[in-house]
């Protein structure tokens, strides 16, 4: 999505509630930033696969 002229990410997920779940909500939102990837054409035709941080 692109809002003037900037490229907009947007995650959404439910994480597990409450302080007991502290590591358990660590854990999947690494999971999440390591496995979420978005897939872009080059100009030159090429797939490229983007995680959420080379999102732009």
């Amino acid at each position: 999505m692109t809002v003037y002229n900037s490229s907009m990410c947007f995650v959404n997920c439910h994480l597990a509630a409450g302080i007991a779940n502290k590591e358990r909500r660590i854990q999947d939102y690494s999971e999440i930033m390591r496995k979420m990837a978005f897939e872009r054409r080059t100009s030159t035709g090429e797939t490229q696969y983007l995680r959420i941080p080379e999102h732009e």
